[in-house]
């Protein structure tokens, strides 16, 4: 009896064995696809261990774990018939609270030959993901120039729809049979910039019918121009170069392609890069099959540049939990509980972020330069857009430079509640629980409209429970810094820095002017307070309105500090220097002998003497360089 009772733990222990999660190699220079995927017996491509992992997942074994060998992952696949081909790599990770399934660069020590140091400190092998092509040419200068080269790269219609509209209302003709790659064009990894007609005498301005002729950009040395009617490419290389000697790239363009696709649950993905991209991760959405299951996951050590979208839950407006009738909730059932840290985004055209659901951290990130002049007028989205969210924490992050082409537009971060009225059934919602701290938002915002900062209210809801505090808001001169657009409950903006600033708070940002009556601050009932924050040259600190509001909002303005700007509410302090230790190297401490110094918690960011947060150290920040070219 005893026997038999072994001999069954046995298979019993067995079976719980076989249901573990492995971990698989892929190596793209040394490895097999026939092999067992160990180590030192690697696969070769990321597909065919994909494909494995796929069916265990299926089979009910979880926690597979995939290491990428250092190298550059593309994959040509066909394109869909939507314009794109979808995903080039379709997910499916899943691993479980304790054990989380993962695809990762391999790990690496410090300094060794290849490795890279990403935004965390830790070491990893150099793993690209590169969904760019080639321009190959051949070139031919253009008959009576001398540095002006031309050819017919073939690039394809990408019938990239979003944002139509906003291009053909600038630019007088549709995008929907044009190419996308001309909006992004790199040599030897770096920009060319947009020109909008080939020589300044032009007679028709080459990449779009501009209805405003006089604003001519003519080729130069490091810019670039696309006839759509000749599909030709022209380019003026920097340094006078002949382009049959240098690396000249362009993005695919499609608005549905993407690199990943797929399921994520309790899922961890680090430690790699994306460049010249689409999306890098778009979810399914809700009028598709089979929308995607993204659950607790990790993403992070990621670095992003040259690319329209990083990471996209876009889904049908009215797919909210209120909705009477929803067709599905995605947003909330099968969107929740990302954490994004350490991952630095380095001049994206579009949405860097936009998580959607419960329970999301966002930190420890950088966005640089979003909206790069490059991309021309590809540039209309905000940096991050925080739709149907609630229990957000966003903190730790530096923005920088969103924004700063003439053509630019897009908030650099937005909240948004759908769906739009014309859905709406029943109460407004109140999506809400946002904390958002101890973040720098520097140089942002262009002279064009959508360009607020932080525009906090776009759509039909009631935003309720939103903590501003602890950051750092600084010269973010051509547009407002906080844009209260739609209605507040228990809003609280305090201890902020707000240094050289245009508007600092604004009751009417940018979708106010667009939002429909019953949907704007003020419409509905709200409750604000701005307390204890230092504004220092700002053209207005607080915008009078909320200084005044209408009898039905509750706007509190209390104790903050003014220093070269018109003071607001109630027991302010006017006219006295906070005394910052060195706002040029982002020292916002105060010295001793402030005036915001004051008993309990100080006014401004920081309390003097006091331990500082986590990462807000911003005087001994620099911006990581990251490598941009792929040979």
């Amino acid at each position: 009896m005893k026997q038999r009772a072994a001999a069954l733990i046995a298979v019993l222990m067995s079976a719980t064995a076989l249901q573990a999660g492995q971990t698989f190699c892929v190596d793209p220079a040394k490895g097999d696809d026939t092999n067992r995927g160990s180590v030192d017996a690697p696969f070769k491509t990321l597909q065919h261990a994909l494909e494995l992992v796929d069916g265990r997942a299926k089979k009910g074994i979880l926690s597979d774990k995939i290491l990428l060998r250092a190298g550059v992952y593309k994959r040509a696949k066909p394109m869909g018939p939507r314009g794109g081909s979808r995903g080039l790599w379709m997910l499916n990770l899943r691993g479980t609270p304790r054990d989380h399934a993962v695809l990762s660069a391999m790990p690496a020590k410090a300094n060794a030959p290849g490795a890279v140091r990403r935004k965390s400190g830790k070491w990893y092998e150099r793993v690209v993901f590169d969904d760019g092509q080639v321009v190959k040419g051949p070139w031919e200068k253009m008959p009576g120039t001398q540095h002006i080269w031309q050819c017919k790269p073939g690039f394809r219609n990408g019938n990239w729809i979003k944002g139509d509209r906003e291009i053909k209302r600038r630019y007088g003709y549709s995008t929907r049979t044009r190419p996308g790659a001309q909006f992004c064009v790199l040599q030897d990894g770096e920009p060319l910039l947009w020109a909008n007609c080939v020589t300044p005498d032009s007679r028709k301005l080459a990449n779009m019918y501009d209805k405003d002729l006089t604003s001519r950009q003519a080729l130069a040395p490091g810019y670039r121009a696309y006839d759509v009617d000749e599909a030709t490419l022209y380019v003026w290389l920097r340094e006078n170069k002949n382009p049959n000697d240098c690396l000249i790239e362009a993005w695919t363009g499609d608005r549905y392609r993407s690199i990943f696709k797929g399921a994520l649950k309790y899922a961890t993905i680090r430690g790699m890069e994306f460049r010249l991209f689409e999306n890098v991760y778009k979810g399914e959405a809700a009028w598709e099959p089979k929308p995607s299951t993204l659950q607790y996951i990790l993403w992070e050590d990621t670095d992003f540049f040259y690319g329209h979208r990083g990471i996209m839950y876009d889904h049908a407006l009215f797919d909210v939990p209120w909705d009477p009738k929803p067709k599905r909730n995605v947003s909330y059932q099968e969107s929740h509980h990302w954490h994004i840290r350490y991952n630095r985004f380095y001049r994206i055209s579009g949405e860097a972020l936009q998580p959607m659901g419960e329970g999301n951290i966002v930190e420890y990130n950088e966005f640089i330069e979003k909206g790069h002049p490059s991309f021309g007028p590809k540039i209309w989205v905000s940096t991050c857009n925080w739709r149907s969210c609630t229990a957000l924490i966003v903190r730790g992050n530096y923005v920088y430079g969103g924004n700063p082409g003439s053509k630019a537009g897009g908030y650099t971060f937005v909240f948004e509640s759908t769906p739009p009225v014309k859905l709406r059934k029943g109460p407004p919602p109140r999506d809400g629980e946002f904390v958002f701290e101890y973040n720098v938002f520097l140089n942002n915002s262009s002279k064009r409209q959508q360009a607020t900062t932080f525009e906090i209210g776009k759509g039909t809801g009631v935003f309720k429970n939103m903590v501003i505090r602890h950051n750092i808001f600084a010269h973010n001169k051509n547009h407002d810094t906080i844009g209260i657009s739609t209605p507040h409950e228990n809003l609280r903006i305090h201890n902020n820095i707000f240094y050289n600033e245009r508007i600092a708070i604004d009751h009417t940002g940018d979708h106010y002017k667009r939002a429909k009556k019953g949907n704007r601050f003020g419409d509905v009932p709200s409750t604000v307070l701005i307390k204890d924050n230092i504004f220092v040259g700002c053209g207005t600190a607080i915008d009078k309105a909320l200084v005044k509001p209408k009898p039905t909002d509750k706007v509190v303005i209390d104790r903050n500090l003014f220093f070269d700007c018109a003071p607001a509410g109630r027991n302010a302090i006017v006219g006295k220097d906070p005394l910052f230790r060195d706002p040029a190297k982002l020292d916002f401490r105060v010295q001793t002998g402030s005036p915001a110094i004051v008993a309990g918690h100080d006014i401004g960011m920081y309390d003097l003497g006091s331990p500082v947060a986590k990462h807000a150290d911003w005087w001994a920040f620099a911006a990581d360089g990251i490598p941009t070219t792929i040979r």
